[in-house]
């Protein structure tokens, strides 16, 4: 006995309301997968080593009038050209160190902006031996491809 062909049309008229809402579930949960699929792929190519652009690292010692900078301080570097975004990092004992992303455009000048902080005095300090905090100035230029041994002398 030969069984008869049925087309795709009768066979979804004759299915059941169950066979229709699995096969719906089913094609739901494909359409799911490939959805994630997709978004994995990506992120994925977001992912990966972080680029910087073209910042170098720097690091080197602050001196006054040649005299190394001995007041903790904070260091900020600006652009001449406005262009340009600044950086800032903590100077300890007269050394500074920048790592490259935060680091500044090599080959370009910058102005320095040197705030030191002498701490707390001690109780009973006389006002006139209570150090200040000061704001120095100077500038530099970034080598093209940055420096492990500036020197920036601030006034």
């Amino acid at each position: 006995m030969m069984v008869p062909y049925l087309s795709l049309k009768s066979r979804i008229q004759n299915a059941s309301p169950r066979d229709l809402s699995f096969k719906r579930s089913r094609l739901k949960s494909w359409r799911t997968v490939a959805t994630s699929l997709v978004a994995l792929v990506i992120a994925s190519v977001g992912c990966g080593k972080p680029n910087y652009g073209d910042r170098t690292a720097i690091s080197g010692k602050i001196t006054k009038k040649g005299d190394p900078l001995l007041d903790k301080a904070t260091l900020y570097l600006e652009a001449d050209d406005g262009v340009s975004t600044g950086t800032m990092t903590e100077v300890k004992d007269g050394a500074f160190t920048i790592p490259k992303e935060s680091g500044p455009t090599p080959g370009k000048k910058y102005k320095v902006l040197v705030t030191t902080y002498p701490g707390i005095p001690a109780e009973g300090t006389p006002l006139k031996d209570i150090k200040q905090p000061q704001k120095l100035k100077g500038t530099i230029e970034v080598p093209a491809k940055g420096a492990t041994n500036l020197e920036i002398d601030v006034e």
